[in-house]
């Protein structure tokens, strides 16, 4: 055997040696207290110093507050921006609205049947304008549907039967769009659906067991038709994600205790449906995210009358393995994903609305490659060259958890 086989084995031998390795597993959960029924929460660098910090919507009295991160998973309270009285401070994400390297905040206000903007100024919000919605708006979610570069909202009203788009128009100003949905919409997705370049939509209606899908036309949206969810179940949360790395937007719809996965059809509408177990009862707020750094998409679902929260490994092509469960508060309601302590792989927090606290959960996996020892890293033992030590060792912990 020549010694360019011998370096091919090697290196093929602890590439699988790694994959093996790659599993979701997470520290044990931590606790931070943020105001009553806190029914949002958002995850980014709101002051620039490089660290992840959180946002978080809270009651008595209705209210953002920030909490600044130290990087290491940990925070300390910040500013509180209260939305008003009986506002019903709801959803929230954050997104740089005004185009100045910021990132800002937008919040459903429930009661007051309308999305708040606070707009950030080096670290420190203020509100900068309120647009009106539907009523009893939740769901919100942010993203560019008409590609100029300024991102946009849209929001599923729960009482009113329809959702509302708001176009940003630059200066923290958005017009606003409304199209009709099925019976108590609670989420609303972006997704390219037909690869046309802009952002189409889907809402979950939770009342009639259906998901509405609209065409984004140039900014105008019209309906693409009504999808049944499977199972029968009624859907709550609803993200999308290239699942089965096609290239395309696909479905990810809590409902019941699954998550159902809605295949893009390549044309707009949706093929293939398929269940998965979130191992919870009564999943609804759902992200999704790459937690063991695989190239697949995980799903991470809060769990509202099972207080816990599940990450289901992707496997590719549209599947996905068991549900890894993970205690949370009381009525989990809302979930976020960013890396919260530096280490390149994404953690997770959840937004427990019968309590007064926000669950933490850190990835026990690293994606910045691993350290010295660790096998998975192609330098196993550190000493800056890939050699038969490297696949030794490997091979000694080959089974074991990569940390």
């Amino acid at each position: 055997m020549n010694a360019t086989t011998k370096s091919t084995m090697l290196f093929s031998v602890l590439a699988l040696a790694g994959a093996a390795h790659a599993q979701i597993a997470f520290d044990a959960p931590s606790s931070l207290i943020v105001g009553s029924q806190p029914s949002g929460v958002a995850i980014a660098d709101f002051n620039g110093d490089g660290f992840a910090d959180m946002a978080a919507t809270s009651d008595g009295p209705d209210k953002v507050s920030i909490f600044i991160g130290d990087g290491l998973g940990g925070f300390t309270a910040g500013q509180i921006i209260l939305t008003g009285a009986n506002s019903g401070a709801g959803s929230l994400v954050a997104a740089d609205f005004d185009a100045d390297g910021d990132m800002d905040i937008a919040v459903a206000l429930q009661n007051s049947n309308s999305v708040s903007i606070l707009a950030n100024t080096g670290g420190t919000f203020a509100a900068s304008g309120s647009f009106a919605t539907g009523a009893n708006p939740r769901g919100l979610t942010a993203g560019d549907h008409n590609a100029d570069g300024g991102m946009d909202l849209v929001v599923a009203n729960r009482d009113s039967n329809n959702a509302t788009i708001l176009t940003n128009l630059g200066g923290l100003t958005f017009s606003s769009n409304t199209v009709a949905t099925g019976l108590d919409p609670r989420g609303a997705a972006w997704y390219d659906a037909d690869l046309d370049g802009d952002l189409d939509l889907a809402v979950g209606n939770n009342d009639n067991d259906t998901v509405s899908l609209f065409t984004n036309n140039a900014g105008a949206f019209s309906a693409n038709g009504t999808v049944v969810v499977a199972g029968g179940n009624s859907p709550d949360g609803i993200t999308s994600a290239d699942v089965d790395q096609d290239g395309d937007s696909d479905l990810l719809v809590s409902a019941g205790g699954f998550v159902v996965v809605m295949i893009n059809n390549g044309v707009g509408g949706i093929g293939a449906q398929s269940l998965v177990a979130t191992g919870g009862i009564d999943s609804g707020a759902i992200a999704a995210g790459d937690f063991d750094c695989d190239g697949f998409v995980d799903i991470a679902v809060a769990n509202q009358d099972s207080n816990n929260a599940s990450v289901i490994p992707g496997a590719g092509a549209g599947t996905f393995g068991a549900a890894v469960v993970v205690n949370a508060g009381l009525r989990p309601d809302a979930i976020a994903i960013g890396d919260l302590n530096g280490d390149g792989s994404p953690d997770f927090v959840v937004a427990n609305s019968d309590g007064s606290d926000v669950t933490v959960v850190l990835n026990s996996d690293s994606c910045d490659g691993g350290g010295p020892g660790g096998p998975c890293n192609g330098d196993a033992n550190g000493d800056g060259v890939v050699d038969l030590a490297d696949l030794n060792l490997v091979l000694s912990n080959f089974g074991t958890t990569c940390e």
